[in-house]
């Protein structure tokens, strides 16, 4: 998860997106607790199987390959496509 973020801001980015995996993780728990209590297995696999499928399409037709580049050569290529400002000058740390 570290190589997706620049290094001024990697230590505290990294430790938000831990704890939010954290409780996000917990709440899945619970829910799928209640979800294979009150509709069975069979539903829950299936709605799990279909949106693996979802997924699978969607990185196979819209995430670019970014294999061999660094970070900031990804997002030059994002800022020259979308004609998004680079907001990390503007910042001061």
């Amino acid at each position: 998860l570290g190589e997706i973020f620049p290094g001024d801001v990697k230590g505290d980015a990294v430790s938000i997106a831990f704890i939010v995996n954290f409780f996000l993780s917990a709440a899945m728990i619970f829910f799928l607790y209640w979800e294979i209590t009150d509709i069975g297995y069979s539903v829950v696999w299936g709605q799990f199987s279909i949106m693996c499928f979802v997924f699978l399409f969607f990185a196979a037709s819209m995430v670019p390959e970014t294999k061999g580049k660094t970070l900031e050569q990804i997002q030059k290529e994002f800022q020259e496509e979308f004609d998004v400002p680079d907001f990390l000058d503007a910042v001061e740390y």
